[in-house]
């Protein structure tokens, strides 16, 4: 294990700071995209990734699952040179404090930083590194959206209606009770609308 650790230990790192670089420099990227000026085929494959269902659930818990599992490594990794420290509870409170903004620099606040500064300099290797990870992420990040959903319509909020703004709501709901049945005659698969409990 003493040998497993280290390797195990900078591999979640690295993981953790291209998880937290991807959600930077892909979304600067994206938002920024141009075809007549972004010619390069590596930056029209970060738009297309960018909008990939599926995308945003697989780096979120990649960047969750990666950061706790780097710091909770790194944390058994240097418990022993708390011991002499006491009581428990200090050292345990001064170990947090010191390892806590480390991983958290390195892992989300320097890649935000360059991902920022350097977004096309770092794309490709950037890209590359997406590649290798989203499968990793992608089935488990898939799960944790349909739970979200599922949880949503638990407390009677339409997930699928999420981008609607409060008036096109409003709108949509008067739409659809005024021509109700008609769209009903017409339509095999007429929408639906959840309303809220409070109207």
């Amino acid at each position: 294990m003493n040998v497993i650790a280290p390797f195990l230990l900078v591999l979640l790192l690295t993981l953790a700071f291209f998880q937290s670089l991807t959600r930077v420099l892909f979304g600067t990227i994206a938002s920024h995209f141009d075809p007549t000026r972004d010619v390069d085929p590596v930056l029209s494959k970060i738009k297309q990734a960018w909008e990939l269902p599926g995308f945003h659930e697989a780096l979120s818990f990649g960047r969750a699952a990666t950061l706790s599992l780097s710091f909770l490594l790194l944390f058994t990794q240097v418990r022993p040179l708390f011991e002499l420290v006491h009581p428990a509870s200090l050292a345990l409170a001064l170990e947090i404090l010191l390892l806590f903004p480390l991983v958290y620099g390195a892992t989300v606040i320097l890649p935000g930083i360059l991902g920022t500064l350097r977004p096309y300099g770092l794309a490709r290797l950037c890209y590359a590194a997406w590649r290798t990870s989203f499968a990793l992420f992608a089935a488990p990040g898939r799960t944790s959206r349909l739970l979200h959903d599922a949880l949503l319509k638990v407390g009677g909020h339409d997930p699928s209606q999420a981008f609607l703004t409060d008036e096109e709501k409003r709108r949509l709901e008067k739409d659809s009770g005024a021509t109700g049945d008609q769209t009903a005659a017409d339509d095999p698969q007429p929408l639906r609308v959840r309303r809220h409990p409070s109207r």
